[in-house]
């Protein structure tokens, strides 16, 4: 993702595996929220990111 986003005037990648993935091992349940369901984060953990998420791109 992050070469394909070098190559868009105006893309940037933000990373926020550090949330849920720690020396390379990704929990299923952090804080008693599900993470992942079918490989996919589910929506109450992706919620959750919603504050970082807002950080990270300054809004």
């Amino acid at each position: 993702m992050k070469r394909a986003a070098d190559q868009v005037e105006g893309v940037e990648v933000v990373d926020l595996a550090d949330y849920f993935c720690r020396s390379q091992l990704c929990p299923a349940v952090i804080g008693n929220v599900l993470v992942f369901r079918d490989n996919h984060l589910t929506n109450t953990f992706a919620k959750s990111l919603a504050p970082v998420l807002a950080r990270r791109l300054e809004l």
